[in-house]
């Protein structure tokens, strides 16, 4: 079931073993690093009972330069950390250094097709940019992200172009005419993510519950984006109760919340 702060049963949390996380627009600003307040309960947070993951379209090197660089550096505190870039299509667990368990790579053929059907979509609505910064369409190699001002902008340029979702699920429509076959979410402030069929977040969160043997009402998930077609919806679509936040300070006074009740 999909919460709010405001109407979630905080009760629920003495079953949960596990809290999961979105990094963009919930733990930070999009392709941002975490700041200093985050940084300081999400350290508290990881010394607490749960275990915790961070699942994100992000690549692996977003996730190290936002947020590994950033908080503790002890060892023991880290192994309750997991991580899940590109839409759990990776996952990197702490086991001295940080070690990659799995990773669902997008075949060449895949790739050409994706590339086929942006070119498709974009030219159906029209897709206009005034100043492009860095590349409009990435491939991370297990996932193929589209950026609406580059793969660079600054947050002031995202943060004005879809802050409803509505232009990126019109460019999502077509795409699914073309790679249906494919997972396409809408991700972020300006992104668009594809990856295999059945690869997205609640693919993630099965991945934990076999890594660590815990059931989906074990976990809690927390993220900004479980309209239908964003890229947290298939965590709550699979039944695990997930928090929708509105942005990091939302996330910071619910963090704050929970460290509070489980103290």
């Amino acid at each position: 079931m999909t919460y709010t702060t405001q109407n979630f049963p905080f009760e629920m949390l003495t079953n949960k073993k596990l809290i999961s996380f979105d990094a963009d627009g919930t733990l930070t600003l999009s392709k941002a690093p975490m700041d200093s307040e985050m940084v300081e309960i999400f350290n508290r947070l990881l010394k607490s009972r749960y275990m915790i993951n961070v699942v994100s379209g992000a690549k692996y090197q977003l996730f190290f330069g936002n947020i590994i660089s950033l908080i503790t550096k002890d060892p023991h505190t880290l192994k309750n950390l997991t991580l899940s870039p590109t839409c759990g299509a990776r996952f990197f667990e702490y086991i001295n250094d940080w070690q990659e368990v799995y990773k669902e790579e997008l075949s060449e053929n895949d790739k050409g097709r994706i590339y086929e059907a942006f070119d498709y979509a974009l030219k159906m609505v029209n897709h206009k940019h005034q100043k492009l910064y860095g590349e409009l369409i990435e491939d991370r190699g297990t996932q193929i992200t589209f950026s609406a001002a580059g793969s660079t902008a600054p947050l002031e340029v995202k943060s004005v172009y879809d802050p409803d979702f509505s232009k990126r699920l019109i460019i999502k429509k077509y795409l699914d005419e073309k790679i249906g076959d494919l997972d396409v979410k809408v991700a972020g402030s300006t992104s668009i993510d594809v990856t295999k069929k059945g690869i997205n977040k609640a693919y993630a969160m099965r991945k934990l519950m076999e890594r660590f043997n815990i059931t989906k009402e074990e976990i809690l998930f927390i993220g900004d984006a479980l309209l239908e077609g964003g890229n947290d919806e298939p965590v709550s679509l699979m039944g695990i109760d997930s928090i929708e936040i509105k942005d990091v300070e939302e996330t910071k006074s619910l963090i704050r919340k929970i460290l509070e009740l489980t103290s």
